[in-house]
């Protein structure tokens, strides 16, 4: 079997989880082309990338907040048309993370195309919302529209809804506590974070894309984004201190972390994760000092890895 597997390029959850189904499906013998828009479209994802394409990328203020107007300004229309006449028929499965080029692209020539993304899960009116903000609804449910998906959150609030993907790595490690949070909050001025962790007794290892280079302080280090180093500190960590998106939060948990989420500002979906861990109990503060002095025990979850049942449901 030949499938294209559209990947989503803003942020790493997109691509860390679907490269996860890749190799599951390459296991069971499909050959899988891969196309990457959208965010740092030209990165390297540690294997071959079929396509690429600009696709759409979100815009942020020197505050961390996501600048609606900004965005609006950098998408190019005629080009993402442009983009849209890959023949589908040339794959006899497409599936979609969020990706809106295989998406409509499915919609145009008629080709059903299978999402597997978190963004799916909206599809369901028992998604937990703080509020109604029906331009942002609108927006997630047209942005890489599909027939039929598989909603991915962190709880089965609906019968299409599964439990995260999370990688091997994470699946397979030993989680440990060697005394110190990890601070992820890319979208936040480092001078800011160091400001509010500064004369907490706690230590801290922050990556921020911002930061170049290692800086140390009284009770910090901190230094640029590397995956492999990101992922040994988490596993290692206390705790985790990071924005309200889907794939940190769900190694966290996964990993029996505290969690402190901080959604950006503007980023609908993050402010209803952020509700939704809430709600379940799992976050509890929104100030890093009243979450390291807590004495609050935050509620724990179990997920179960939902990539057999997706590839079975499939009929791959």
């Amino acid at each position: 079997m030949r499938i294209l597997y559209g990947i989503q390029g803003v942020g790493g959850g997109h691509i860390s989880r679907s490269l996860r189904m890749v190799e599951e499906m390459e296991s069971r013998g499909a050959i899988v082309d891969i196309l990457l828009s959208g965010g740092d479209y030209t990165r390297d994802i540690g294997r071959e990338v079929k396509m690429r394409f600009r696709g759409f990328d979100f815009k942020y203020q020197y505050s961390g907040e996501i600048s609606k107007w900004e965005t609006l300004k950098s998408i190019k229309i005629i080009d993402f048309i442009k983009s849209l006449n890959i023949n589908l028929k040339n794959w006899d499965l497409v599936i979609s993370d969020f990706e809106p080029i295989t998406a409509w692209s499915g919609i145009l020539q008629g080709v059903d195309v299978i999402g597997i993304s978190n963004q799916f899960s909206f599809n369901s009116d028992l998604i937990p919302r703080p509020d109604k903000d029906i331009i942002s609804e609108m927006v997630i449910k047209n942005f890489a529209p599909v027939k039929r998906g598989f909603g991915l959150h962190f709880h089965k609030y609906d019968e299409f809804i599964k439990h995260p993907i999370i990688k091997k790595d994470i699946l397979n490690s030993q989680p440990l506590d060697m005394g110190y949070y990890l601070i992820y909050l890319p979208y936040t001025d480092p001078m800011n974070i160091f400001q509010e962790i500064g004369g907490l007794k706690s230590n801290f290892k922050i990556f921020h894309p911002k930061i170049k280079y290692e800086i140390w302080g009284n009770n910090f280090q901190a230094g640029p984004i590397d995956t492999r180093r990101f992922q040994d500190c988490l596993i290692r960590s206390s705790g985790v201190i990071c924005s309200s998106g889907f794939a940190t939060t769900s190694e966290a948990i996964h990993l029996g972390k505290r969690i402190m989420t901080v959604p950006i500002k503007n980023q609908w979906e993050q402010v209803c994760n952020d509700h939704s861990l809430r709600e379940l109990g799992i976050v509890r503060h929104t100030k890093i000092s009243d979450f390291i002095n807590s004495d609050l025990i935050e509620n724990k979850i179990k997920f179960i890895d939902p990539v057999e049942e997706i590839l079975d449901e499939i009929g791959f």
